[in-house]
């Protein structure tokens, strides 16, 4: 594409630059056909539009980083009848995490006992808790606000709701190519 507009852009300011030159104007006619603002527009606006998408990027990367931050970094998990915190890394599809108020949910699950309201803002955009119980999913970085609860843990690590969006987020962001292999 930068190779179409500078030919295109070249090729108004050297006509116009040849009719200056080679054509001139007799005393008091004004010049008619030049083009040079043309040239000097098309590669403003051009620049312009680099700009703005360089400044996008740079705002998808700092909202992609904002988003890795949401996930805690260690889970409450109940491992032979005893509660213990380890890496989320650690946490493997079928363990019993425990959730205390205030708490993030550190991986995707499905509660078994008990019942809170999960703030879900960081997904859904609602503003208001959302109550759950027994047999309802709840998802990674979301909030619990009041109850406890435990779950069974469905989905770990790059399998996380937050860790799609992340993906779907870097993968808007990488440039296209035109031809697939």
């Amino acid at each position: 594409m930068d190779v179409l507009i500078v030919l295109g852009t070249s090729a108004a300011f050297f006509y116009s630059l040849y009719k200056v030159v080679f054509e001139p104007a007799a005393a008091g006619i004004t010049m008619t056909g030049l083009h040079f603002e043309a040239s000097g527009t098309i590669i403003t606006l051009i620049l312009l539009g680099k700009y703005l998408e360089a400044v996008a990027k740079g705002k998808t990367s700092e909202a992609i980083k904002k988003l890795a931050e949401l996930q805690p970094r260690t889970a409450r998990v109940e491992r032979q009848g005893r509660e213990e915190d380890i890496p989320i890394e650690k946490v493997v599809p079928g363990d019993l995490v425990v959730v205390r108020p205030g708490e993030k949910i550190p991986v995707d699950g499905k509660i078994i006992d008990g019942v809170s309201s999960l703030d879900e803002s960081m997904l859904t955009g609602e503003s208001l808790p959302v109550d759950k119980k027994a047999g309802d999913l709840v998802y990674g970085a979301t909030i619990n606000k009041f109850g406890a609860f435990k779950f069974e843990a469905t989905r770990v690590g790059k399998d996380t709701a937050l860790a799609r969006i992340i993906k779907m987020v870097e993968d808007a962001q990488a440039p296209k190519r035109l031809f697939k292999r």
